[in-house]
Order: C-alpha cells, then structure tokens, then sequence
C-alpha cells in the first residue's frame, strides 16, 4: 500500500510521527483527519497540520491501527505495532487505491487492431478553461499513443498505467474543489464520459502524460 513504517531509539514512551502524503511523488498531501485505534478500541480522532503532519506522543506498546478515507472514499487501514519505547514514522497515502477491485473492462481493452481512441481532458476553474487530450492506437503489434506530436509504444506496464488511470477515475470524488476536470474517451465517432475530478490533487491527465513519456 506504499507505507513507509520506520523507528528511531529514545528514552521515555513511544511516539509516532505521521506523514500524509501522495502515493505516487511522496509530496505531502491533504488529509481531513484520520482516527488512531488500539486493538479495536477507538483512541482518538486526529486532525493533521497544514503540512499533512501530526506527531502522537506517549504511547504505550501494542497493536495500533491509522484509520482514514482517501480521495477514493476507501477506507483504509495501517497496522503499526509498537513494540518499544522507539520513535516511529509513518506514510499514510491518500490515494491509494487497490486495482484489482475493480474488474470492468477498460476502454484500451475494448480496442480492435486498428482501432484508436481519444482521450480528451477539459478542464474548468475560476480563471482558466483548458483542454487536452491523447491518442491511443491499438497496432497488429501492440499499441502506441500520441501527445501533442509524440508517439511512443507502449511497453506492458505503461499499458497498466492507462488501465489504473480509468480504474481510478471511475471512482474519484468531488471534494468542493473550485477546478473541475472532465473526462471523456471518444471511441467509434461516440463520446463515453469516464469520470470528474474535482479533488484538487489527484490530477490524472497531468500525471498519465508525464508517466507515460518518461
């Protein structure tokens, strides 16, 4: 689930410092709150600073668990085990999300040789209105994509990468974001919407373009 758990030796009770960040760069990330269990008793319900950080102090040895919801409205848990009087640290990422939930077929999927597809990205907020998009052709061979005039063959795991992007779009939500992205492929002459995004940090296109031609 791309936690990070390390310990640090010191004198008195145990601590836990918890990070929020995003899964995919490591940057720190907004998190509303979070609850903190031991066992399954409900210690206390957490609200991090603005740098998505909050340090628990004085905590004795156990089981404890980080419970919260990401930007894919999961819930999801990390289990830490407390076991000496050691300084701790955790990564919590907001948008994990475990793809192999979700076995609908992918529009890549859906593609006969020959066949190509437009992803098309808009984009609206208070002062910008932009739009994008990305070719995609299913080749006898495989496939390739195009964006603004680079082409590029796929390998197998940026393939996974355009799959993941979908998965994760069907299930993205709104979260009061004044910019609000639009998803759309158009295949055969049909727009199919995939999904808003109006989280203000998931920033799908941005981040499958940049995989993709890395």
């Amino acid at each position: 689930m791309f936690f990070f758990l390390g310990s640090k030796k010191r004198s008195n009770n145990a601590s836990l410092n918890v990070n929020v960040v995003d899964c995919r760069t490591h940057d720190q990330a907004f998190l509303e709150s979070f609850s903190l269990f031991r066992g399954d008793k409900k210690v206390k319900q957490v609200k991090p600073d603005d740098n998505g950080k909050y340090l628990l102090k004085n905590l004795d040895t156990g089981t404890y668990y980080l419970e919260f919801k990401s930007i894919f409205e999961s819930i999801e848990r990390q289990r830490i085990d407390i076991k000496k009087q050691e300084a701790y640290t955790v990564d919590l990422c907001v948008n994990y999300f475990d793809h192999s939930k979700d076995t609908a077929a992918c529009i890549i999927d859906l593609l006969a040789i020959n066949d190509s597809c437009v992803l098309f990205f808009e984009s609206h907020g208070c002062f910008h209105h932009t739009q994008d998009s990305l070719m995609i052709y299913r080749q006898p061979d495989g496939y390739e994509v195009n964006y603004k005039g680079k082409r590029k063959t796929l390998t197998p795991e940026k393939l996974v990468l355009i799959r993941n992007f979908e998965i994760e779009l069907r299930h993205g939500r709104s979260f009061g974001c004044t910019t609000v992205d639009h998803y759309a492929f158009i295949f055969k002459n049909d727009s199919i919407s995939i999904g808003t995004d109006a989280s203000c940090s998931w920033n799908g296109f941005r981040f499958l373009t940049k995989q993709l031609f890395n």
